[in-house]
């Protein structure tokens, strides 16, 4: 959704106080539409059993796959020392591959 309005909060990271982004404050016609597509998208969004656990499958491979490279942003940005990093990564795999299992 294209933003009509240049109004923008700046989001600091407390730690460094680096800019992380910047996010865009809507109007309420803005966020009217964004409901609407939001409504669209979960009717669109229903998916048989079959590829909802390949993509959920999908996701934790991904997460295991990328925890070298997902571990030190944990790190960075929520002060977790490199062990709680690894392990949040896996707890987080082993819940995508649970939740694929879900009917």
């Amino acid at each position: 959704m294209r933003q009509q309005t240049m109004n923008e909060l700046v989001s600091i990271n407390p730690a460094t106080l680096e800019e992380i982004g910047r996010i865009p404050i809507t109007t309420e016609e803005e966020l009217d539409q964004a409901v609407r597509n939001a409504d669209s998208a979960l009717a669109q969004g229903k998916t048989d059993r079959a590829y909802r656990q390949e993509l959920l499958q999908s996701c934790a491979l991904e997460l295991t796959r990328k925890n070298a490279e997902i571990g030190p942003l944990l790190v960075m940005e929520q002060g977790k020392t490199t062990t709680e990093a690894g392990g949040e990564m896996w707890i987080s795999a082993k819940n995508f591959t649970h939740a694929a299992q879900i009917d």
